[in-house]
């Protein structure tokens, strides 16, 4: 089967590309031709308003910085990634009628955020195939938060929903907004990341290896209180501390993304705000702590960590810190349970949708 599959676009996110990398693996395995539809952002709004702010300074220095992990994502989407051609308009999905796509899907990831995707929302939703008699469901779909985001959308995305064959979202509070905002059922189902093995993870190419690795410290919005909270989780574990995203000097450490994974399976402790990295803690079965990132969603942790039964682990702050054990025994066998049953509801869905 053809599998034509709709994420965000990946900029530059580790937890973006890998859990796409990761459905893609799952999907081609059970003996599918898979696509991601590159869908990028709007060539006369989001792009002139990038470039305006670019022209005023805003990003330019940014830009040049980020040139190095601009192009490592470049290379990794290359070498594993299967794309088809950018769409930045509406008319440009016909570019998609070449593929002869015999399902569509959306997923993972916040998909379903109308903050984040704005004027492409209902694309999301599969309005560009409303009528072509293409198979069409969500795989761990997000809403990002427990509210839906977009209430003038609402007729137009119920009408969507009701033409999916499956509906798969990623938290409890998803299967909730379906029930409740568009009458539709959904079934909850774990990031796709939870899907492939430790040593598909690790097989991943990289040239650089780090050194000692005690605490791993993954933060994509960085402030003092965060650091301030690193700091003690590093002095608790009396060893050092090694940043994959922002450090405390204000710089992004840049590596690559075989790299950044193998990172999470030589460290012995994690310090992240990043749903992805609170994933890959899991996944690797490293004790952490995850700082909530209210304006990236805190409903994401809630749900996910209560699957685990680890919603301790997530704090709101620096005096939350003082009311959680630092240091605890991972309970890998339920872990491992989790993830096994996650793998199995994953394979029934992909079954009733003749996947």
């Amino acid at each position: 089967m053809k599998i034509g599959v709709l994420t965000l676009p990946f900029n530059n996110n580790y937890g973006g590309i890998l859990q796409s990398y990761a459905l893609q693996s799952v999907l081609k395995k059970r003996g599918h031709d898979v696509k991601f539809i590159k869908r990028l952002p709007n060539k006369y709004t989001d792009s002139l308003i990038s470039k305006l702010k670019w022209f005023l300074g805003y990003s330019y220095w940014r830009d040049l910085k980020d040139n190095k992990q601009v192009k490592e994502f470049s290379m990794f989407e290359k070498q594993f990634m299967c794309a088809t051609d950018s769409i930045r308009m509406d008319k440009e999905f016909n570019k998609l009628d070449k593929e002869n796509l015999e399902l569509l899907l959306v997923g993972s990831d916040q998909v379903w955020r109308a903050n984040y995707t704005r004027d492409r929302l209902t694309n999301y939703f599969f309005d560009f195939a409303f009528d072509k008699g293409i198979k069409k469901a969500s795989y761990a779909a997000s809403f990002g938060t427990d509210v839906w985001e977009a209430n003038s959308s609402k007729e137009d995305v119920k009408k969507l929903l009701d033409t999916f064959s499956g509906i798969s979202v990623r938290e409890t509070s998803g299967v909730e907004i379906c029930k409740e905002v568009f009458d539709v059922s959904a079934e909850h189902i774990l990031d796709p990341t939870f899907l492939i093995d430790v040593e598909e993870y690790l097989s991943l190419p990289y040239e650089r290896q780090g050194g000692n690795n005690d605490v791993l410290v993954y933060l994509l919005d960085p402030t003092a209180e965060k650091f301030q909270i690193t700091s003690e989780v590093v002095a608790s574990n009396r060893g050092n501390a090694v940043y994959t995203g922002f450090g405390p000097e204000g710089k992004k450490k840049y590596i690559e993304i075989g790299e950044w994974v193998r990172y999470f399976s030589t460290c012995k402790y994690v310090v992240t705000d990043s749903f992805h990295g609170c994933v890959f803690a899991l996944i690797f079965k490293k004790p952490f702590v995850v700082i909530g990132n209210s304006g990236r969603g805190l409903t994401r942790f809630d749900s996910l960590l209560s699957s685990f039964q680890l919603s301790d682990r997530l704090i709101k702050g620096h005096n939350d810190l003082q009311n959680i054990q630092i240091d605890y025994v991972v309970n890998e066998a339920l872990i491992d349970q989790v993830i096994a049953e996650s793998r199995i509801n994953s394979d029934l869905f992909l079954k009733k949708l003749g996947v």
